[in-house]
C-alpha cells in the first residue's frame, strides 16, 4: 500500500504477518512517509501543562539512549537484552536499536559534546 513493493500473503493458516511487519521496518518509502510528514502532539518532559509537537528522529533517539546509559549507569549490553528490544518494539517500532559498539561511540560523542560546552 505504501511502496508498491510486492505482494504479501497473509492468511491465518499457513502464512503469518511477520514478513509484512519486517518489510515495514525496512521499507524506505514507508519510513519516509512516517518520519517526514506528520508531527504528533506530546506533553513536554517535566511539565504536563505544556503541549508541543513531536516528530520521530533516529539521531535524537540515539542521543537520548546514550544519555540514559550514562545517567542510569547501564552497561552497553543493555541494548541487546530481550526486555529492552521488546519494550522498544512496543513503544517506538521505528527506532532501530544500535549495537554495542554504536552505543559506545554515541556515549563518547556525548562526552566530547559536553566537554566542549564546559571546558
Amino acid at each position: 500500500m505504501h511502496c508498491g513493493g510486492g505482494n504479501y500473503k497473509c492468511e491465518s493458516s499457513g502464512y503469518g504477518t511477520k514478513n509484512l511487519g519486517y518489510h515495514l521496518t525496512q521499507c524506505k518509502a514507508y519510513l519516509d512517509k512516517l518520519s517526514g510528514g506528520k508531527k504528533q502532539l506530546a506533553f513536554q518532559y517535566g511539565d504536563e501543562n505544556k503541549l508541543s509537537t513531536w516528530k520521530f528522529d533516529q539521531n535524537e533517539s540515539r542521543k537520548a539512549l546514550a544519555h540514559m546509559s550514562v545517567v542510569d549507569e547501564l552497561p552497553f549490553s543493555f541494548v541487546e537484552g530481550a526486555g529492552f528490544r521488546y519494550y522498544n518494539s512496543v513503544t517506538q517500532p521505528l527506532f532501530k536499536v544500535p549495537c554495542i559498539s554504536t552505543c559506545t561511540t554515541d556515549v563518547y560523542q556525548l562526552f566530547v559534546d559536553e566537554k566542549e560546552k564546559n571546558p
